[in-house]
């Protein structure tokens, strides 16, 4: 039997930590599930850090000739959706970083001559921990359309909550369909972090964990985050905190700079993975607008507060249980400090609901993996 040919393709390279350690666990899973099989991540052209983590062969660069392979996997995270005026932000955001650094423009303008990229002609098309939606905006018919056509060409699909289980089941994409969770919630021997690794970070009573958000109104929740640090502060009520960004968060990191708020940014080349994961668990609590920020919280069993800026961080939270507080639209920050105050006051019913079911998602995704090498090695 011929090796299979796999490509593997996410938001993987940017960087951003989320994304980052969902390649990892991906590249796990395909070392220790698929040892016989050759398979590559599609990386930008432009990535100066993915060699640490991955070895030359298993990268392949988006540039250059189209390329045939047995498997295309899309793997993990929000892969299909559509924001109001998503594209008008994407264009604001070029400007300013050209208006900011003029130098800018010269690599705008490669990523633009390579924006193209690599055709990948798959036998078939493989879904693995994808989250769908949410369709907003005037294009969301549009790509709505669009992402159901990709879903049905799928010849297995597994999604991370019952709202993506059911946009697939109501428009008829049964093929190998099966409902799990996150990535992440993968047994540990494919984790690329230690889960049980003691931190000797010194341990802060409140994590937050911010991003950018210029899709709606939610934008706001960054500077109602800062109203309420700064609140703790001027009464002496919380003296040790942590801001995490996950990614390249301009907004987050112009506004905390401007507040006087430090705050700790993923780099690739200054953290390893366990590291910036000890910073980010060495917490009595965390509150987080980014996706695996919640995900990981449930993974350490730390008691989180999702700050909903997008519905699949209150649909997580549900799944885990129903005594988890949501901080939402307005963000008024009084009402975070009522939720931090019965997050802390449940704490015992919540983590004891997050054990559930985080030995549920680690059962369902070992089954998924399982069903997966029996679907590669059958096909091919």
């Amino acid at each position: 039997m011929d090796k299979p040919t796999i490509i593997v393709k996410g938001a993987y390279g940017q960087p951003n930590f989320g994304d980052d350690l969902l390649m990892l666990v991906l590249k796990n899973i395909l070392e220790k599930s698929f040892f016989d099989s050759k398979y590559k991540f599609l990386i930008p052209p432009l990535c100066n850090y993915i060699e640490d983590f991955l070895e030359p062969e298993h990268i392949l660069y988006n540039q250059g000739d189209n390329i045939e392979v047995d498997y295309l996997i899309l793997g993990g995270g929000t892969q299909f959706y559509s924001f109001p005026d998503t594209k008008k932000n994407a264009r604001i955001a070029i400007l300013r970083s050209i208006l900011k650094n003029p130098l800018s423009l010269k690599l705008y303008l490669k990523k633009r001559k390579q924006a193209s990229g690599i055709k990948i002609e798959a036998k078939k098309i493989i879904g693995v921990g994808l989250g769908i939606g949410p369709f907003e905006g005037k294009e969301a018919e549009i790509a709505k359309k669009n992402t159901i056509k990709t879903l049905s060409k799928m010849a297995f699909l597994m999604v991370r909550d019952t709202v993506s289980y059911r946009l697939a089941k109501q428009n008829k994409i049964n093929n190998n369909l099966i409902l799990a969770n996150d990535l992440c919630f993968a047994p540990k021997a494919y984790l690329p972090f230690n889960v049980m690794e003691s931190s000797t970070n010194e341990k802060t009573k409140i994590t937050f964990i911010l991003r950018d958000w210029g899709h709606s109104k939610n934008k706001v929740h960054i500077e109602r985050t800062i109203a309420y640090i700064k609140g703790m502060l001027s009464a002496n009520k919380a003296d040790s905190y942590n801001v995490l960004l996950f990614a390249k968060d301009a907004d987050c990191k112009s506004l905390l700079e401007k507040n006087n708020i430090m705050y700790i940014q993923w780099s690739p080349k200054k953290y390893s993975i366990q590291d910036f994961i000890n910073i980010m668990k060495s917490t009595d609590i965390i509150i987080s607008s980014r996706y695996h920020g919640i995900v990981l919280s449930s993974l350490f069993n730390i008691p989180f507060i999702p700050i909903v800026v997008d519905p699949k961080l209150s649909i997580f939270a549900a799944a885990i249980s129903s005594k988890i507080h949501l901080w939402e639209y307005p963000f008024v920050p009084s009402d975070l400090h009522l939720a931090i105050e019965q997050t802390l006051l449940n704490k015992e019913g919540i983590l004891e609901d997050n054990i559930e079911k985080n030995n549920l998602y680690n059962n369902q995704l070992e089954e998924v993996i399982s069903k997966l090498k029996q679907f590669i090695y059958e096909e091919n």
